[in-house]
C-alpha cells in the first residue's frame, strides 16, 4: 500500500513534468516563429537592396576633384574662353 505522502509526491511530479513539457514546447514554437519572422525580414531587406541597386546603377557618382585639379581647371578656364574652345566663329560673334 502506498502512503498519502507517496501519492502526493507522484502527483506533483506528474504535474511538474507536464508544466515543464508545455513550457518547453512553447519555447520551441516561439523560436521557430521568430526564425520565420527573421527570414521574412531578410527577404524584404534583400528586395529593398535589389530595388536600390536597380535604380542607382544608371547614375554614376561624381568623382571627387582634388585641389590641384580644381586650380588647374581654373587657370585653364581663364586662359581660354569656353566659346573659342568650341568653335572660333562663336568667339567672333560674341565680340
Amino acid at each position: 500500500m502506498e502512503t498519502l505522502e507517496g501519492t502526493t509526491v507522484e502527483t506533483s511530479q506528474v504535474l511538474f513534468s507536464g508544466v515543464i513539457t508545455i513550457v518547453a514546447y512553447a519555447v520551441i514554437m516561439s523560436g521557430v516563429y521568430k526564425l520565420f519572422q527573421i527570414a521574412t525580414m531578410l527577404g524584404e531587406i534583400k528586395d529593398v537592396l535589389q530595388d536600390i541597386k536597380r535604380h542607382t546603377s544608371d547614375t554614376v557618382a561624381p568623382t571627387p576633384v582634388s585641389a590641384t585639379d580644381a586650380l588647374l581647371r581654373a587657370v585653364h578656364g581663364n586662359a581660354y574662353s569656353p566659346a573659342s574652345a568650341v568653335h572660333p566663329s562663336i568667339a567672333e560673334s560674341q565680340r
